[in-house]
C-alpha cells in the first residue's frame, strides 16, 4: 500500500473511533433519558388512579347527600301539612 493510502485509512478508522464514541455517549443519555420517562408515567399512573378512587367516592357521597336531603324535605313536608 502507499503511504497515502495508509494516512487516509487511519484517518477513517480515527473518524470512525470518534463516531463510535458520540454514539456511546448519545445512548447513554437515551436511556437516561427514557429512566427519566418512566418514571414520569409511573407518577402519572399512580395519580390518575387516585383520582378515579376520588371521584368514585365523591360520587358516593354526592348520592348519598341527595338521598338524605330529599328524604328530610319529604318528612319535613309530610309533618307540615
Amino acid at each position: 500500500m502507499k503511504k497515502q493510502e495508509t494516512n487516509i485509512l487511519m484517518e477513517m478508522n480515527k473518524s470512525i473511533g470518534e463516531l463510535s464514541g458520540k454514539v456511546d455517549g448519545i445512548n447513554g443519555r437515551l436511556d437516561k433519558l427514557n429512566g427519566s420517562v418512566k418514571n414520569h408515567d409511573d407518577r402519572i399512573n399512580t395519580n390518575e388512579s387516585k383520582l378515579d378512587t376520588m371521584l368514585g367516592k365523591v360520587s358516593v357521597v354526592g348520592s348519598l347527600g341527595v338521598f338524605i336531603g330529599g328524604l328530610i324535605m319529604w318528612l319535613f313536608d309530610y309533618f307540615t301539612k
